[in-house]
């Protein structure tokens, strides 16, 4: 996990070295300086990401008495690595005050990262993608498909060779396959919690010099 952040950290500090060399350039081109300001926050935002699947990864393989105990150390990984990758990254690689207020300086990475992180993220929550994306596997069961799977059951039942016992287990194999592809996806409560988290803080956290942060976090 540290190896992420501070992957995040070389990349975001290069895009803003970027970003800086180009000012001049971008000066009149007021589309492309604001795309190239949103750069570093996307960088961020997928390194919180990749942070949340080693959390839950590294949380996993410990050992844990209770589901509770194991989604507590998961989210608490989730939380403190996402925290200083969201708020000791951006206000590292902009640790001059007099680059705070400008293009693509602290204020244009803070609003950037936190409408990402707080409102694009949040409203993908919206959407069951795990279950979407399980969309052409579930085409897949039609009703010749089934019939095809209770002829297979019915022949094989009862086992009385290996070849039968093997037919049967790679059918039982299938129609799981099948039932989790119609599953819905699970409640992450340990994302959910660290996101949150991360979201408030870094919005009190900032608020003094990007006072909107504070209406930017309510609305995630």
């Amino acid at each position: 996990m540290l190896v992420l952040i501070a992957g995040g950290f070389v990349l975001s500090w290069l895009l803003n070295e970027w970003q800086a060399s180009l000012k001049d350039h971008l000066a009149h081109e007021h589309i492309a300086g604001r795309l190239l300001s949103i750069l570093p926050a996307i960088v961020i935002s997928l390194i919180n990401f990749l942070l949340r699947v080693a959390g839950r990864i590294f949380g996993s393989l410990e050992y844990q008495e209770t589901w509770g105990q194991e989604e507590f150390s998961q989210g608490v990984k989730m939380f403190w690595s996402m925290l200083i990758n969201t708020a000791c990254v951006v206000l590292f690689i902009n640790a001059h005050p007099q680059d705070w207020y400008t293009k693509g300086g602290l204020v244009d990475d803070v609003f950037y990262m936190l409408v990402i992180d707080s409102i694009v993220a949040r409203i993908c929550l919206f959407c069951d993608c795990t279950y979407a994306f399980n969309y052409l596997y579930r085409r897949q069961l039609t009703d010749e498909k089934l019939a095809c799977m209770n002829d297979a059951i019915v022949k094989n039942c009862p086992r009385k060779t290996p070849e039968q016992e093997e037919a049967l287990e790679q059918m039982v194999a299938e129609i799981d396959g099948y039932k989790q592809a119609y599953e819905p996806e699970e409640l992450d409560n340990p994302d959910r919690y660290a996101r949150v988290l991360v979201t408030f803080l870094c919005s009190v956290f900032f608020a003094p010099v990007f006072p909107a942060a504070v209406f930017i976090g309510m609305a995630g």
